[in-house]
């Protein structure tokens, strides 16, 4: 979820390894940034933060973990 561009909340309720992640945010046209860690317990975890880069429609969030590998990700949708 991204509220104003800049304010981004994770959550994940499936099948992902307990471990700590990293969000990773890339704004549409731009580079990969990490913003936060976020700790994944029993295929569980949530987290809330803030990007510094604004947030549009085909931004990516990814969760990556400590070998880099990415665990999953979302696209920023359209607003509607």
């Amino acid at each position: 979820f991204v509220s104003d561009h800049h304010g981004v909340s994770v959550s994940v309720d499936y099948g992902i390894p307990t471990g700590l992640y990293a969000v990773q945010v890339t704004p549409h046209g731009g580079g990969a940034t990490s913003i936060g860690t976020m700790r994944v317990t029993d295929g569980r975890g949530s987290w809330t933060g803030r990007s510094a880069d604004a947030l549009r429609a085909g931004a990516r969030i990814a969760l990556v973990d400590a070998s880099g590998a990415e665990a999953c990700h979302g696209t920023v949708p359209s607003a509607e």
